[in-house]
């Protein structure tokens, strides 16, 4: 079998499951409950490794079984989703991607992989992982200059976890120095230090526009990104009255909060 001849149907079907996945992921952490939503995060991830496996690709095979495997501990209600588990799997997706971008059908696991897998492997047995920060949230804990702060520095205040993972990344594209914080009252002692504020309009939580209202009140200038799912007419125009800009929340593959916050360097 010429397996180039397959490979690009296999992977136009693959990102199609992953950017189900990147959406499903953001969801799952808002509503761990939702069976329906587990189901078919399970059918897109077990999708990818009935590719993978037809394909003999064995590496991929390998990580998209044990993915699979954490789902469906999930998906037969074994134990509820908690935010270390949706942090694996963000993680174990974002592998997951860069093998099919990179080298779809390498013989050898990498270390990177082959721990991953295995700690995918434990949680399907019910460990709870926990995995370490990332650097950009080591960034909380470095006490950078004024300087650099002023220049480079974007304050993201999200409650999602897979929201903060998925928005750093984009930020950090675009060149700026993440800080993140899920609490108004973390954010509040620094936010005068700030390049650039990224603040979410949740409708049962953060209420990004009273939040920015107040800090125009008290002289804050600094230029707010407003995110959210969707806006309403009457938001994005309370928004422009406060001089903030509404920018929808951005799924892995999507660019344009990566280029907004770029106009902003």
């Amino acid at each position: 079998m010429n397996l180039a001849a397959f490979m690009g149907e296999f992977k136009a079907e693959a990102y199609e499951h992953l950017e189900k996945l990147d959406q499903g992921l953001l969801q799952l952490e808002r509503e761990p409950s939702n069976q329906q939503l587990i189901r078919q995060l399970f059918l897109s991830i077990h999708t990818i490794k009935g590719g993978a496996s037809m394909l003999e690709l064995k590496v991929l095979k390998n990580l998209t079984h044990a993915f699979e495997d954490v789902l469906a501990r999930l998906r037969d209600q074994s134990e509820t989703c908690d935010s270390h588990t949706i942090t694996l799997m963000l993680r174990a997706l974002d592998l997951v991607r860069e093998i099919i971008d990179t080298n779809p059908n390498m013989d050898v696991m990498p270390a990177n992989i082959e721990e991953m897998t295995s700690k995918l492997r434990q949680r399907a047995s019910g460990v709870i992982i926990i995995l370490e920060n990332s650097s950009s949230s080591s960034a909380i804990q470095m006490p950078p200059t004024l300087a650099s702060i002023e220049s480079k520095i974007a304050l993201l205040l999200e409650p999602s976890a897979t929201a903060r993972h998925v928005m750093t990344t984009h930020l950090e594209t675009a060149g700026w120095t993440v800080q993140s914080y899920s609490t108004t009252e973390e954010l509040i002692t620094v936010v005068q230090l700030a390049g650039l504020l990224v603040i979410p309009l949740e409708p049962n939580g953060i209420n990004g526009l009273q939040i920015a209202e107040d800090w125009r009140g008290s002289g804050i200038q600094t230029p707010v990104l407003l995110t959210a799912l969707e806006f309403s007419p009457e938001q994005k125009i309370a928004a422009n009255t406060l001089r903030v800009q509404c920018v929808p929340k951005p799924s892995w593959q999507e660019t344009h909060l990566t280029e907004t916050a770029r106009g902003f360097m």
